[in-house]
């Protein structure tokens, strides 16, 4: 199948949601167990400017595309109505992506989307699993020179300032953005900036521009803020965009201040890969140091952040389900069906694999000391799976299928390996008592921890 056909076959969503009385206009593709990856658009743009990228991510990851207010789709309430800053956005999307009940994703930002983006991450560090920045100002060198106008009318509102600034709303300017450098400006389609455009024409829409223009300011104390969460407390891994992004235009300074305004043409298989790179990697596999120059953020297309909260939440959960269902199941089958052990001597059991037979005349000591074992045993199943699901998509995606093969494998792997090797007093094969806690692990062992790593690790 060509890739047209490919991205045709994609179902893309169009939706509105009121957050906070605002209607806001939305594209959403893909599972909706799978990863999340938010997409922030930048200025004068919208969800628009995703509409080729959002079918390459769209079989293996849920993509949400959200319009600001004032942008694309989503509802443009006046200057009185809506406060039109950074902070009150960013605030927006933050309550937007509560309502659609994601609790981890990975962020795409361009441009504007840059500040806003940076701003949740700060404020909820625990919900960002990667950010992926394409001209976006991430550092206060970013925004020198290049956006000298937009810096002069922070502080000048006189009328030849705001003259100068209006300039940037005009068709040509938008029309600049996709066509400067172009070598075959023939091959530039009119569609996205003429629809920018419409946008930027609407009643009322130059004041929402100028309010931001005036907030950009704020987003000085946002670069520095985010710059120190993520060079103290996070790992960060870096990767090149080069071969997946394809430039329009050659590298030079623009009005962002980034090295490229124009917008990315994704080749067919690049944009995927990159995803899939990111959604696989594990924390050992990035290298733990801080951000601390403009030439590091620079020469980095990516800058993922895995949060070790998610992951300890992941292995926690999964272990304490799975030890305690486990241990529930033992109790019903050895002391009420069988009635070969006492609640007790079910526990001492667990220690004789440390201590031996002398583990049943240990009284409680012991028997703590087997719940102690029992549930390291399960933090330790919790976090073999949590690793490979970093690597392996499928143990997330399709959790009840893996989890329940992996607790079948972790009874195998007891009860042929571990067990025997141990000192626990060797008793005769049972078939049916085999059998029975070979299911107990594939159902009440491994099936919770994936579900759990499912939950709390997408």
């Amino acid at each position: 199948m060509s890739h047209a056909l490919a991205n045709a076959a994609i179902d893309v969503a169009y939706k509105t949601i009121a957050i906070d009385g605002i209607d806001v206009f939305y594209r959403e593709a893909g599972p909706a167990d799978a990863p999340t990856v938010l997409l922030l658009h930048g200025w004068p743009s919208s969800s628009h400017m995703f509409r080729d990228l959002i079918p390459k991510l769209a079989d293996r990851f849920h993509v949400v595309a959200p319009d600001y207010p004032g942008f694309g789709f989503s509802a443009q309430p006046n200057v009185r109505e809506f406060t039109y800053s950074f902070d009150r956005i960013a605030a927006l999307v933050n309550t937007f992506i509560d309502a659609l009940g994601i609790r981890k994703l990975s962020m795409y930002v361009q441009d504007y989307g840059g500040p806003i983006g940076m701003r949740i991450a700060t404020k909820r560090p625990e919900l960002i699993r990667a950010i992926v920045v394409q001209n976006s100002n991430f550092h206060v060198e970013g925004i020198a020179e290049s956006l000298a106008p937009l810096s002069n009318y922070w502080h000048d509102r006189s009328p030849q300032a705001d003259a100068a600034v209006r300039a940037f709303l005009t068709i040509d300017t938008t029309k600049f953005q996709y066509s400067h450098g172009v070598q075959y400006p023939e091959r530039v389609s009119p569609d996205a900036y003429t629809l920018d455009q419409s946008n930027l024409d609407r009643p009322g829409n130059d004041e929402i521009q100028l309010a931001l223009f005036r907030d950009y300011e704020s987003n000085l104390a946002s670069i520095r803020n985010g710059r120190t969460t993520y060079a103290t407390s996070g790992h960060r891994c870096s990767s090149s965009l080069a071969g997946t992004i394809r430039s329009s235009r050659p590298p030079g300074p623009t009005r962002s201040g980034a090295t490229t305004r124009t917008r990315p043409s994704f080749r067919s298989t690049g944009a995927t890969s990159l995803w899939k790179s990111i959604a696989r990697r594990s924390p050992r596999r990035c290298v733990r140091s801080p951000i601390e120059s403009t030439q590091d953020l620079r020469e980095m297309s990516i800058a993922a952040t895995f949060n070790d909260r998610s992951a300890i939440r992941a292995i926690a959960a999964g272990a304490l389900i799975a030890g305690g269902l486990d241990a529930t199941f033992a109790v019903i089958v050895d002391v009420v069906i069988l009635r070969a052990f006492s609640l007790l001597g079910v526990l001492q059991w667990i220690a004789s694999g440390l201590l031996g037979s002398s583990a049943f005349s240990g009284g409680v000591a012991t028997a703590g000391l087997g719940v102690a074992i029992h549930f390291a045993i399960a933090g330790v199943f919790a976090a073999v799976y949590y690793a490979a699901s970093l690597r392996v998509e499928a143990l997330r995606t399709h959790a009840v299928p893996f989890g329940s093969a992996y607790g079948a494998v972790i009874w195998l792997l007891m009860d042929l390996v571990v067990l025997p090797l141990s000192a626990v007093p060797k008793v005769a094969f049972d078939p049916l008592v085999f059998t029975a806690f070979l299911l107990d692990h594939a159902f009440f062992v491994g099936l919770p921890i994936a579900l759990a790593v499912k939950r709390y690790a997408r």
